[in-house]
C-alpha cells in the first residue's frame, strides 16, 4: 500500500472506487427564524427510507474540472496490489489560503483499515506545505458516517446550504454540509 500524487492519466481510477454507502441514519436539519434571531439545529434520526447511495456524478464536464486541480499536485491515491483504493482530489483557493477537497473516496470494501486516515494526513501535509491555513470539504447530512469521519480526523461543521443539490433538500434530508479544519 502506498500514497502517490494522483495524475491527470490516472483520474479515471476515481471511476472505479465503489464510493456508495448505506443511509439508515441522517442529521435532520431544521432553520427557524424569530424576528432578529436565526436557528438552525441538525439532530440524529433514523433514515424514514433507507437506502444505498451511489455517486454518478462524473460525466465529462465534471472529470474535466477534476483534471484541472489534479495539475495543481495536490491531489492523492492510495494504490494496493496495483489497484486505485482511494482517493483525494483538492484544489488550492490562495486568496484565502484554504484547500478545498472536491472529492474524498476509499472503496467499499477497503473500508476501515486507516487508508483514509492516511490519505487524509497526505492532504493536510499537503496543505501545510502549501501555506494554507484550512481545509474544508463538503458531505451532506444523509452521510451521518462521513460526518462522524471528518469530525475525527478534527473537521467541524463550519455552514449548511439546504438548496445546494436541489430544491427539496430539507425534504430528502440531504442538506449540503460544509466542515473546516485549521491547519
Amino acid at each position: 500500500m502506498r500514497v502517490k500524487r494522483l495524475g491527470e492519466s490516472d483520474l479515471k481510477h476515481v471511476k472505479g472506487i465503489d464510493s456508495s454507502f448505506d443511509v439508515e441514519q441522517c442529521l435532520d436539519y431544521t432553520k427557524k427564524s424569530f424576528g432578529d434571531k436565526y436557528v438552525f439545529e441538525m439532530s440524529l434520526a433514523e433514515h424514514p427510507s433507507p437506502f444505498r447511495k451511489r455517486f454518478s456524478h462524473y460525466d465529462e464536464d465534471y472529470m474535466r474540472m477534476l483534471s484541472s486541480f489534479v495539475k495543481e499536485g495536490g491531489s492523492f491515491e492510495i494504490e494496493e496490489n496495483g489497484k486505485c483504493v482511494a482517493v483525494a482530489v483538492t484544489q488550492c483557493h490562495k486568496w484565502n489560503r484554504s484547500l478545498q477537497i472536491w472529492e474524498f473516496l476509499v472503496d467499499r470494501d477497503y473500508r476501515g483499515r486507516g487508508l483514509g486516515r492516511l490519505l487524509m494526513q497526505t492532504v493536510f501535509d499537503y496543505a501545510k506545505d502549501m501555506g494554507m491555513r484550512s481545509v474544508f470539504v463538503e458531505t451532506q447530512t444523509s452521510n451521518v458516517k462521513a460526518v462522524r469521519y471528518y469530525e475525527h480526523m478534527g473537521f467541524e461543521i463550519a455552514g449548511f446550504d439546504d438548496g445546494f443539490y436541489s430544491n427539496s433538500d430539507v425534504e430528502n434530508r440531504e442538506v449540503a454540509l460544509f466542515m473546516r479544519r485549521s491547519i
